[in-house]
């Protein structure tokens, strides 16, 4: 299950930058890692350009496997 942040649309990538780098900090305290371990969740950090491509990719995934299965046209 997908757990990220989003930024509002066209938002400045100065601001982008600003609050990526706030939430790296907190994914960085190992208080956050321990919530991480202890509750099962995969520990993976993306920043903005990172995590924009993985969810183009998984989007262009999708669209293939349904579009295999025949569950759209």
């Amino acid at each position: 299950m997908l757990r990220a942040v989003f930024g509002a649309p066209n938002m400045p990538k100065e601001a982008a930058a600003y609050h990526a780098g706030i939430l790296k900090k907190v994914f960085d305290l190992p208080e956050f890692q321990k919530f991480l371990d202890e509750n099962v969740l995969d520990p993976v950090y993306m920043g903005t350009e990172e995590l924009g491509k993985w969810i183009v990719a998984q989007h262009e995934l999708h669209e293939e496997v349904i579009t295999k299965a025949g569950w759209v046209k």
